[in-house]
């Protein structure tokens, strides 16, 4: 009888178990903190909202998130969007940008302590700074929340794995775009080829202004271009500003970009850059 009753609690334990699966004590609910909804943007130049990109914010425990990527420039620039795909309100490094009543803009480097960074609702504030990161290597970003109540919130970097750097400079990956299309959003991504040709035709009469660009920011630039003219371009390895034509765009005129990698070394990159009207 009491071999009979043993089999019988075995067979109730083990029908319990159907469809369970890992830890039997893990309690998964829904994350409730102030980052719940939040994505990182901004890092190697990927500004997406959405989350499809990977840019989600992985949990660790109440008040920490983490976020690991390869980068592809010394330099980055990031914000934490509050709510997936909307600029409503984030966290960054100025809440408002080139306000002078404002304090400085956050700027971290691996290894650093956390530093606060600032609840904005501006309309264009301030991307928190990252310098002195290697090519190719990991970094993993710390977003830690100090008072939930007053949205709070810290972060800081550290390297995970150093990668080999690049021995030449190149263009791949990054990307031209200009005020042509009104919006900046026709683009076209350039690769490791030395001599590149791209046509576009100008949907906007307004504006003159172009670049090549990389993690957000313009790479390289060149004032006044005339048409026609082979002119070099000077190179920024940081946050540099837009290019400019000496004429504005015409609307419905076909452009072509010439652009001329002539020298790749990664110390001082020479590029020249012509631009003619079809």
């Amino acid at each position: 009888m009491k071999k009979i009753l043993s089999l019988i609690a075995a067979g109730a334990m083990a029908l319990g178990l159907i469809g369970c699966s890992g830890d039997l004590h893990d309690d998964i609910q829904a994350d409730s903190t102030i980052l719940a909804e939040a994505c990182i943007v901004g890092i190697n130049g990927c500004w997406d909202q959405t989350g499809a990109s990977g840019n989600i914010l992985k949990k660790v425990d109440d008040t920490t998130y983490t976020y690991t990527f390869t980068t592809n420039a010394a330099a980055q620039q990031f914000s934490i969007v509050e709510k997936k795909g909307s600029w409503a309100s984030r966290w960054c490094g100025n809440n408002a940008k080139g306000a002078a009543s404002e304090p400085e803009t956050t700027a971290i480097a691996p290894g650093g302590k956390l530093a606060a960074m600032v609840y904005s609702t501006e309309a264009d504030p301030t991307h928190v700074q990252i310098s002195g990161l290697g090519i190719n290597s990991e970094y993993m970003i710390t977003i830690k929340i100090v008072d939930p109540a007053s949205k709070a919130v810290s972060c800081k970097i550290e390297l995970t794995k150093a990668g080999e750097a690049p021995s030449e400079y190149s263009w791949k990956d990054l990307t031209l775009k200009g005020g042509w299309e009104g919006s900046w959003a026709d683009r076209k991504t350039l690769t490791d080829a030395a001599i590149q040709e791209f046509t576009v035709t100008a949907a906007n009469p307004n504006g003159n202004q172009f670049g090549i660009f990389g993690t957000g920011a313009n790479l390289w630039e060149v004032k006044d271009l005339v048409l026609g003219t082979r002119t070099e371009m000077t190179f920024k390895d940081a946050n540099g500003t837009n290019s400019t034509m000496a004429e504005d765009w015409v609307a419905g005129a076909t452009y072509k970009f010439k652009l001329e990698l002539t020298d790749t070394s990664l110390e001082a990159p020479k590029a020249y850059i012509t631009v003619t009207k079809e």
